[in-house]
Formats: C-alpha cells, structure tokens, sequence
C-alpha cells in the first residue's frame, strides 16, 4: 500500500463579535465584523474529519481584545467549529487555543 499526502486546505469565514460574543450572524446593532482565516488538515481514511492547525482573526475596522477568560475562549471555539462543520461537512477534531491568533488590524 502506498503512502499519500494530505494538503492542507484554507477557510476564510466571517465572524461577528457581538453583545453575546462570537456569533455566526450578524447583529446589527452590537456587531464587529472579523475575518477568520483557519487552515486545517483533512484526516482519516475518506478525509471526513478536519484537524485545525490555525485560526487567523483579524479585525475589520474596530480591534478587539482576544479573550482571556476560559468560558468566552471555549464559546468562541465552539462557535468556529461549528461553523466549520457546517461549511465543509466535515467533522471537526478538537481545536486547541493554541492554535488561534488575534492579529492587529490589516
């Protein structure tokens, strides 16, 4: 059986921080739109499941601080991984904070 090689693959998303953070949509009122750059690994047999190496945030217009607080690091986690799986149909492999880095604004 041969070896293969697995690429890796590049999402931009669009994310909105808002009154109740990290939100998939946009709140009109309350909303700081940010660019989410993640870049992930396809893995398993029939590359069903997506491992995240790196999650790029960056702002738009206005900074926003990168979360301190163990229970708005873990929604904002859950938020991208599921909207993750929903744009590639893949399940995702547990993300790790270490992989997420808040850029200065562009």
């Amino acid at each position: 059986m041969g070896s293969s090689q697995t690429y890796p693959e590049t999402y931009d998303l669009a994310l909105y921080y808002t009154v109740n953070p990290w939100s998939a949509q946009l709140n009109e009122q309350n909303s700081v739109l940010l660019n989410a750059k993640i870049i992930g690994v396809p893995k398993g047999r029939n590359a069903y499941r997506l491992r995240v190496d790196l999650i790029q945030v960056t702002p738009v217009n206005t900074p926003v601080a990168k979360p301190k607080d163990k229970a708005t690091r873990r929604y904002f986690i859950e938020t991208i991984s599921r909207m993750l799986e929903e744009h590639t149909g893949r399940t995702i492999d547990t993300i790790r904070w270490s992989v997420v880095d808040f850029m200065e604004k562009e």
